[in-house]
């Protein structure tokens, strides 16, 4: 036989086998507890964002009905799935239950995947009381967040007598109230996290008279694209339009050409100023302990519940669980709603950083979103459907 084709033979087998080694360390049988925790999360928020989809797609169509019974989906601290239901007027809750189970079947989702938990308050009831207390500015609430999990509205104030009054507003006012549907705490109102001077990766500095000083700090998210142009997204507090921002090392990386700071996003797209000079990149070094590169690999979604993980300069990185995928919060004066909240502490420099979704063992992440606010307690994300939507970017894969 030739040679050549005897060498080419080896090579094939050694990486056959090679293979086989990897697939084998890999399997589920090689992790520990812990990491098979993680796999369960990370798995079960696929299907709960399934089975959410798909509910989705009832609006307006012969199961319209069922929507209103409808109290969320999320992970409990097992890491299992949990349907919310609440006992409809037109059928019984076991009927309710079956009538769930043969829709979700036929989309592909096995009954066996998740628990079904009666509920006292639908979704649908939960946000219109959300909206309803929006309104009233008159209340000064700072936040609200919809708690799925435990089926009510958590509001939060920044007084005991604000509290007094949101319940005397609500007793005297919306018919279907309930005390139970809602929760007040007191609290400080958030603050930004640009504000800290320490090292960092994004920076506004201004120049007086001769001398540059730095005037703030933050992180960038990632790389993206926008009309043709390379450059990277952070938070608009961090970069706001047409500030110069620069690298650690003082070199000059852009003006933001976009700044939104409000509604559903508080995002920026710095382009490079030297389109040649940059490249871009889908990797995320982390440094400490676990050090390494990791790379953005797809956009990503949570359910309530769901592991994430956030990087920042000042904290590096984080893991922590997602407490609500629908909080509302007042933020030096501005309206932002449709925010991810986590148990995720963040500290100043932290702000633009990204939040991903990750998988044990893997260098892949999904971007779920960029951070932007915290209270030393819990901190906010910005959706990344949200800033692609706005900002009219392209995230950078590659």
């Amino acid at each position: 036989m030739n040679k050549k084709i005897i060498l080419v033979l080896l090579a094939l087998l050694l990486f056959i086998f090679n293979a086989s080694v990897i697939n084998a360390s890999d399997s589920k049988d090689s992790y520990n507890e812990n990491e098979l925790s993680e796999i369960k999360n990370y798995e079960n928020t696929d299907i709960a964002l399934t089975i959410n989809n798909h509910i989705a797609t009832w609006q307006g169509s012969d199961n319209d009905y069922l929507i209103n019974s409808y109290a969320g989906i999320y992970l409990n601290e097992s890491n299992d799935i949990v349907l919310g239901l609440k006992i409809s007027s037109k059928l019984s809750f076991d009927e309710l239950v079956k009538a769930y189970q043969e829709h979700l079947d036929s989309a592909g989702v096995n009954a066996n995947s998740y628990i079904v938990e009666e509920k006292a308050f639908s979704l649908i009831e939960l946000k219109l009381m959300r909206d309803y207390l929006l309104k009233v500015t008159e209340l000064k609430i700072s936040a609200i967040s919809i708690d799925q999990s435990e089926n009510k509205l958590k509001v939060t104030v920044n007084d005991s007598q604000l509290a007094f009054e949101v319940i005397a507003f609500l007793d005297l006012t919306y018919k279907d109230y309930a005390s139970n549907m809602i929760e007040i705490s007191i609290k400080e109102e958030r603050k930004l996290l640009s504000y800290v001077y320490s090292a960092d990766k994004i920076k506004y500095r201004k120049k007086i008279l001769f001398i540059w000083f730095d005037q703030w700090y933050g992180t960038v998210g990632f790389n993206a694209t926008r009309n043709g142009l390379n450059g990277i997204v952070t938070n608009s507090h961090v970069a706001p339009y047409d500030y110069s921002m620069f690298t650690n090392s003082n070199v000059f990386i852009g003006k933001a050409n976009i700044s939104i700071f409000g509604g559903t996003v508080d995002a920026a797209f710095v382009p490079f100023s030297d389109q040649n000079a940059w490249g871009v990149s889908n990797e995320i070094h982390q440094v400490g302990q676990s050090s390494g590169t990791y790379y953005i690999k797809w956009l990503d979604y949570v359910v309530e519940g769901s592991n994430v993980k956030s990087h920042g300069v000042t904290t590096n990185y984080q893991y922590g669980q997602v407490l609500s995928v629908d909080t509302a919060e007042t933020i030096s004066g501005e309206y932002f709603y449709d925010l991810i909240e986590t148990s995720i502490v963040l500290e100043g420099g932290d702000s633009g950083g990204p939040l991903v979704r990750y998988y044990p063992r893997s260098v892949n992440y999904g971007l779920v979103g960029i951070n932007f606010a915290g209270d030393g307690t819990t901190s906010l994300t910005i959706k990344i459907d949200n800033i692609v939507s706005q900002l009219g970017v392209s995230v950078v894969f590659n």
